[in-house]
């Protein structure tokens, strides 16, 4: 993982914290592309998609990622 991704994930979440869903996405999305194997990403954007089926299939990634991880549960 690179500086410039954590950077985006911590700004993520602080967008998440502060309501705005969009701009989280946006930024969980770059994360996402920049680093595929970014569990955090994958779980994160199951909270801010926009849709019911986004939001499974991002926690199923997730989920093959990190296989019985609590947090994907």
């Amino acid at each position: 993982m690179t500086t410039d991704n954590e950077r985006q994930l911590r700004e993520a979440g602080e967008a998440i914290r502060a309501g705005r869903t969009r701009e989280a996405r946006h930024l969980l999305e770059q994360v996402a592309r920049q680093d595929p194997a970014e569990y955090r990403a994958w779980l994160w954007l199951a909270g801010v998609a926009s849709s019911p089926q986004a939001s499974l299939a991002y926690l199923e990634k997730a989920e093959a990622l990190r296989p019985g991880d609590r947090n994907v549960d």
